[in-house]
């Protein structure tokens, strides 16, 4: 064991100490307190002990002993913390061959004798997969979770983004009139003519058997109507009017005429009465044959004006026909007690008329923070209706060209259902660059919405020639008819949605998934690509150890594979790796040897990638990416690949804290004594 010199400490500034031994040891060997503060031989790995420092037992002078003779178990033993320079001699273990210059360091793990260390020995570093970065910002943390690669994702269509169908510059309206409504169109009073002579005015006041149109003061007195002064004897005058019926009166619906009349000054004391008759002018020249007013005269002998109604039959009637109505009183008195004239006031036409807001849905609003907007048509009840919008609708970035695409439409009827039917059908055409616009590629018929309860409404819409930002205009259209007219019959969308096919939304960055803390370790996944393709990436900044061995091995190793289920297809994990030149730049090109690798398999693999050393040094930076790609057809489950665990493993210089200053003499036949001298702690 003796070298031949008697002490353990030769040339040194550092620390003597003491305390008390647990076990034999030797002088020269490694020490460490343990946690009874007693001494034990290196309890720690070489590489835990990097850095705590070095504790030499040395001989006990103090008891005349020497370097040969070791301390026993409860003995007080003496110990030097030695400092960078030092000499100070160490025991090498058995078997060791030594020379001059070759690095030692303590073999620990329970055994304080030093051992060689290799010139360029591997050492694997983990990397915290918590460090995994975006591969294209490296300042940016991955997601928690990615999305499935190939789902269907929900788009909400704006209803207030909804615009005329045939004309996309201009909002809907805010309302739409009732579809069926009765309308008056007064008759002014002032185109009065000669029952027997149209070519001509009524006179200015009523003679033989015309009406006087009796204009009064202007400003004071509105035209009125008025035959002569009959008290005492009768009284027959009449005039005429032609009338238009409007363009908005629905065919065939209720006509009436009214006439507010009554007597002025005295009421006779026989009778005053007004009468109606209409007839259709067939534009052909000739008159109906008959007088479609189907109410007799009525009486007029009142003081008090009042409306006095007409039934008009309207079997025969359309929007824009000419009717002829003639009015006529007829008077008798015999006590001529003062003046009575008979007088007309005002006169209108009562028609059922259709909606005036043509074929417009109507976007109504409510109240802000109670009603949500939505699109609806005309009250049908008792006719039809038809009411339109448009939308214009780009499919997002992340859809997948010619995959499925559906819209979503939630309709029904508010209050009432109709007698008939009421529909909603969906037209779709996809807009080219060049303004036109192809054919019609809904491919579902309209369908019914007759029900109070809101359903969605699915039309398929072709998707073959369709791709991720073109863009589609929409056209809503309702349709309904009733004859029952039994209440308020409105049709209502309520929402309008897009599904699609799409990627995965997280792009092609990996997603950190931590699970739960103290049950699951952190990994890195990409996305469930069953049934169709992945390429998920992520990136790390890695600098080589300070005992990196210039220009010796480097190798990332990855533990990876699949879950759940493997592919049909492909699944590889590929590195790239390039080199920081420290300048903002990175080395022009990928310096990882080895080509992606399969891991395709449930059971989870380390795969080594090989880096080209040429050219580095400790404390070189390198940037790694980390990429998934896979394929499948058959999407026979989840398919989501993951990496479990990160290393890089190096070829290192000497990692001995300790130089030697003489050789062995080969390989030592005991445990001997070597001097050397202490370069790092």
């Amino acid at each position: 064991m003796a070298s031949g010199l008697n002490t353990i400490v030769l040339k040194g500034k550092g620390h003597h100490d003491e305390g008390i031994t647990d076990a034999t040891i030797y002088p020269g060997e490694a020490v460490r307190m343990a946690s009874d503060s007693h001494f034990d031989p290196e309890p720690l790995t070489p590489d835990a002990a990097v850095g705590r420092g070095i504790m030499l037992a040395k001989e006990d002078a103090l008891q005349g002993k020497t370097v040969d003779d070791a301390y026993a178990a409860t003995d007080t033993l003496f110990f030097y913390i030695p400092l960078p320079g030092d000499h100070v001699q160490v025991l090498a273990k058995t078997g060791e061959d030594i020379n001059v210059a070759d690095y030692l360091d303590v073999e620990g793990s329970g055994s304080g004798k030093f051992i060689k260390v290799s010139a360029s020995a591997t050492a694997a570093y983990p990397i915290s997969l918590t460090f995994a970065r975006k591969h294209d910002d490296l300042t940016a943390l991955l997601p928690a979770s990615v999305p499935t690669a190939d789902t269907v994702g929900t788009y909400k269509v704006p209803l207030t983004s909804a615009r005329k169908h045939d004309d996309m510059s201009a909002v809907l309206p805010a309302t739409v009139p009732t579809a069926v409504t009765t309308g008056t169109f007064l008759i002014p009073i002032t185109t009065a003519k000669r029952f027997d002579a149209m070519a001509t005015d009524v006179p200015a006041a009523a003679a033989n058997d015309d009406m006087g149109l009796i204009t009064g003061t202007p400003g004071t007195d509105p035209p009125r109507l008025q035959g002569v002064d009959f008290g005492g004897t009768t009284a027959d005058e009449k005039c005429a009017f032609e009338y238009i019926l409007p363009q908005t009166y629905v065919a065939g619906q209720a006509v009436t005429l009214r006439v507010r009349a009554g007597m002025l000054t005295t009421v006779s004391d026989g009778t005053a009465t007004l009468d109606a008759e209409v007839w259709r002018d067939d534009g052909d020249g000739t008159m109906g044959a008959a007088d479609i007013c189907d109410t007799a005269a009525q009486s007029i002998n009142s003081l008090t004006m009042a409306n006095i109604d007409f039934t008009i039959t309207p079997t025969t009637l359309n929007p824009g026909d000419k009717i002829i109505i003639n009015l006529s009183f007829a008077a008798s008195d015999t006590g001529n007690l003062g003046v009575m004239i008979p007088e007309i006031q005002e006169i209108s036409l009562l028609c059922v008329t259709a909606a005036l807001a043509s074929d417009d849905m109507a976007l109504v609003t409510g109240t802000p923070g109670t009603d949500a907007p939505r699109l609806q048509g005309v009250d049908f009840g008792g006719t039809t209706s038809d009411e339109k919008c448009a939308f214009e609708i780009v499919l997002p970035d992340n859809y997948v060209s010619g995959e499925t695409v559906t819209l979503r439409c939630r309709a029904a009827m508010i209050t009432m259902v109709s007698d008939g039917t009421a529909t909603l059908d969906v037209e779709c055409w996809e807009a080219g660059v060049d303004g036109a616009v192809g054919g019609d590629i809904c491919a579902t018929a309209a369908q019914s919405i007759n029900s109070l309860t809101p359903a969605n409404i699915d039309f398929t819409i072709t998707p073959t020639a369709v791709a991720a930002g073109d863009k589609l205009i929409v056209r809503l259209s309702f349709a309904g008819s009733d004859t029952g007219n039994a209440g308020v019959m409105i049709p209502e969308v309520s929402d309008v949605s897009l599904l699609l096919d799409t990627a995965a939304l997280a792009g092609d960055d990996m997603a950190l998934v931590t699970g739960t803390p103290g049950a699951n370790a952190p990994t890195l996944r990409g996305v469930d690509f069953g049934g169709t393709t992945s390429d998920e990436k992520c990136g790390f900044e890695y600098t080589l150890p300070d005992n990196y061995r210039a220009g010796s091995t480097i190798t990332v190793r990855v533990k990876a594979g699949l879950l759940t289920t493997v592919s049909d297809g492909t699944a590889t994990i590929d590195v790239e790796c390039w080199k920081d030149d420290g300048d903002g730049t990175v080395g022009a090109s990928d310096i990882c040897a080895t080509a992606a690798q399969s891991i395709n398999s449930l059971t989870m693999a380390n795969k080594s990638f090989t880096i080209t050393p040429t050219g580095l040094v400790a404390g070189d930076k390198l940037i790694l990416r980390l990429s998934f790609a896979a394929s499948d057809t058959g999407n026979l489950g989840v398919m989501i690949p993951e990496i479990q665990a990160l290393h890089v493993l190096t070829g290192n210089a000497a990692q001995g804290r300790l130089e030697a200053l003489e050789d062995s003499g080969g390989a030592l036949a005991a445990a001997t004594l070597i001097k050397c001298r202490v370069m790092s702690l």
